[in-house]
């Protein structure tokens, strides 16, 4: 049975449920990244599962989030969001991609990464999930399931890439000081 879309209706408690934080609403449908969603939570077990964004204006790129989230106060408006649905999460999937904006957005952003971290902790979130270790945007687990599961059908392939972990696991493996894509680009030793 088929995971129930949450994203519409106000965060309660009536059900198991998974929620998505990705980069921002879409200008298209969005059908893509909520089928894909809806499959990670089916997959996990979830009878439902909710989308927030971390910047709350429709964009199509982390171009256009670098354009529009020049101002801090740009970034405000969905904090209310995020935290009503982090609230009734049972998990929470971090999916808002491993690109960052630039500019003054990218500063803003990192800021909304590290506020998102501590309001999970706030709100008892206990669980987090990736797909191969970093919050990659359900629009790019396809092409990231082909290269590292080659020949293995797209939902068996986003079983095996999802990985799940403790937050407090989460929060000491990720440095808050680089944003979104610190799981993926990390320095190499000296």
């Amino acid at each position: 049975m088929a995971a129930v879309d949450l994203s519409e209706s106000t965060p309660s408690q009536t059900s198991a449920t998974l929620t998505a934080v990705l980069a921002s609403p879409p200008k298209s449908s969005g059908a893509l990244s909520r089928g894909r969603v809806a499959l990670a939570a089916t997959t996990l077990g979830f009878e439902a599962f909710r989308i927030v964004n971390l910047f709350g204006e429709e964009t199509h790129s982390t171009g256009e989030i670098t354009l529009l989230g020049i101002e801090q106060e740009a970034w405000m408006p969905a904090r209310r969001t995020i935290r009503q649905a982090l609230k009734a999460a049972d998990v929470v999937l971090l999916g808002y991609g491993t690109s960052e904006p630039s500019g003054p957005a990218l500063g803003h952003h990192r800021e909304q990464v590290e506020w998102l971290r501590r309001e999970m902790a706030e709100t008892g979130v206990l669980r987090i999930v990736t797909v191969g270790g970093a919050p990659r945007h359900p629009s790019r687990w396809h092409r990231h399931t082909f290269r590292t599961r080659p020949g293995v059908a797209f939902p068996d392939a986003l079983q095996l890439e999802m990985g799940s972990e403790s937050l407090s696991d989460h929060l000491a493996r990720v440095r808050p000081s680089l944003g979104a894509a610190e799981t993926v680009r990390r320095k190499k030793p000296a």
